[in-house]
């Protein structure tokens, strides 16, 4: 999967998981709230990274 499918790809699939966090807090094992806030700060680190690249090369071929 190329940087660009994964991060479309994360634009669905990163507000289901912030959805189903919120609805299903109260039964969340300890475990799996770790794992759900590294996975999202991995998506929006890696999605700001991507979006600030294209923006340079946008920037830099106008």
């Amino acid at each position: 999967m190329t940087l660009e499918r994964f991060v479309y790809a994360n634009l669905v699939l990163a507000p289901l998981v912030v959805a189903a966090g919120y609805y299903f807090w109260e039964s969340i094992p300890v475990l799996v709230l770790p794992i759900g806030v590294a996975y999202l700060t991995f998506v929006f680190l890696i999605s700001f990274g991507w979006l600030l690249s294209n923006a340079s090369l946008a920037i830099r071929s106008s």
